[in-house]
């Protein structure tokens, strides 16, 4: 397994990382759903965390059997009539909505020479940085109109370790989702996942929130 001492960057998830964007992104997509008076329960929202909108449409519209009922022009219009929800929901952000302790992490690795590159699935990534005043720390960012292959693949990782100009084996990727766990270690990055241990239990490592978030922490249980 990677130690910590060769690690040279860190290859960052926005949705559970930075910011809980997956409550407020599931929300409009159960908004969504709800007027077109498709099911939803908790089942299907543990599988459409950490994918991009067109891969949760597709999800939402396959759990509920219609999905022959939409075609790939009213599909469009719902994946937009969502993003106008999740925007209305953005715009009222503020840098107090980070997650704990992620602001002081970042201020950690920069101060420390570590390379940071954003790895996020969301079109929004621009206007939730800009909100939550952390768009100094990321002018590395991969996000959809950058990659093909949705998570589990390992393709965004990749594009991220490259954007820093950094082997995937010489970086940290954080993640709360199984699938970016999954993918980050087919990158052959080391991972970290945020949150429950049994279903991130993949990851190299797993913190309980963003608080255990710290390079101390990093380096003590993964060197």
């Amino acid at each position: 397994m990677v130690k910590f001492a060769q690690i040279r960057g860190f290859l960052i998830d926005l949705d559970g990382v930075i910011l809980d964007t997956a409550s407020l992104d599931l929300k409009a997509w159960h908004q969504l759903a709800t007027s077109l008076q498709l099911p939803w329960d908790d089942e299907l929202e543990v599988q459409l965390k950490g994918r991009s909108r067109f891969d949760t449409l597709g999800m939402i519209l396959d759990y509920s059997g219609e999905a022959d009922q939409f075609d790939a022009v009213a599909e469009a219009f719902l994946a937009n009539h969502q993003n106008e929800r999740f925007l209305k929901l953005v715009a009222n952000l503020t840098p107090a909505d980070t997650l704990p302790g992620i602001k002081a992490f970042l201020a950690e690795l920069k101060t420390n020479g570590f390379l940071l590159a954003l790895a996020s699935a969301s079109k929004n990534v621009p206007v939730v940085l800009d909100r939550l005043e952390l768009s100094q720390y990321f002018p590395n960012r991969i996000c959809p109109d950058m990659f093909i292959q949705e998570r589990p693949n390992p393709e965004i990782y990749l594009k991220a370790s490259a954007s820093i100009g950094s082997a995937p084996a010489d970086c940290i990727g954080i993640s709360y989702a199984a699938s970016g766990i999954e993918a980050i270690n087919a990158a052959g990055a080391l991972s970290v996942g945020i949150g429950d241990r049994w279903i991130l239990k993949e990851a190299a490592l797993v913190v309980p929130s963003t608080r255990e978030l710290t390079l101390a922490n990093l380096r003590a249980q993964l060197s």
